[in-house]
């Protein structure tokens, strides 16, 4: 299809392209800026989940320090027990063993200064 010679406003293949070129350029702008504003939001939200995990997983660090606190003490509470224990029957086993040096009546007796 031809073009009426009297019709002289028709755009150059050079004007053409130029206007092409700007427009794919506007396009991919706003296709970045799209893009980056996507990304902040999503790096919002990933930086507030990771918060609420970081409390989380703070309060659970905190939970089992105070529960391997409390193992620990109460281990250390059933050795002193045990110790106690064990003294004790070492004790009871001397004095079975030893009468005369702990009977009270030779103990009043030493200390008054009588000889046995």
């Amino acid at each position: 299809m031809n073009l009426p010679a009297k019709q002289k406003h028709f755009l150059t293949f050079s004007r053409k392209l130029f206007l092409s070129v700007i427009a794919l350029f506007l396009v991919s702008a706003v296709c970045f800026i799209a893009l980056t504003a996507s990304l902040m939001n999503l790096n919002v939200k990933t930086h507030g989940d990771l918060a609420g995990l970081r409390a989380i997983l703070s309060s659970e660090i905190a939970e089992r320090k105070k529960a391997e606190e409390e193992r620990s003490l109460a281990a250390a509470v059933a050795a002193a027990r045990l110790a106690n224990s064990a003294m004790s029957q070492a004790l009871k086993f001397y004095r079975l063993e030893n009468p005369v040096e702990h009977d009270p009546e030779n103990f009043q007796s030493l200390s008054a200064g009588e000889i046995l």
